[in-house]
């Protein structure tokens, strides 16, 4: 079964953060994401983004980041990007697999956007 999230529904306290190891893709780290409530439990973050306001996913964005600074106890430079994502507009939905880190200090999230919209 797939769930899909409605951005608004969003909440920063399901987000947990597991299973730090070796960035693949260059010199840092990445942390696995779960969302997790009393009733199930979401390996990633899988939002629908269809009709959705810029403002929303910016919050999205802050408010994982934002625990992952308190999660690692030490300030970041935080990266967005999501907002500023031209293929945004062009899909259905936001899956956030987890948070990257590089040797500088700055973390981000690793997403993937997903599909056109749905019609009719």
């Amino acid at each position: 079964m797939n769930l899909l999230l409605q951005a608004e529904a969003v909440k920063p306290q399901y987000i947990y953060f597991i299973e730090t190891k070796p960035n693949i893709l260059f010199d840092g780290t990445f942390t696995k994401v779960n969302y997790c409530n009393d009733f199930y439990t979401m390996y990633g973050v899988h939002i629908s983004v269809e009709n959705v306001r810029i403002d929303t996913i910016t919050r999205i964005e802050l408010d994982i980041l934002n625990a992952y600074s308190e999660y690692i106890g030490k300030p970041v430079i935080k990266n967005l990007r999501l907002a500023n994502d031209v293929k945004l507009a062009s899909c259905r939905q936001l899956k956030i697999s987890g948070i990257w880190e590089n040797n500088n200090g700055e973390i981000g999230l690793s997403y993937k956007l997903i599909g056109p919209p749905s019609f009719g």
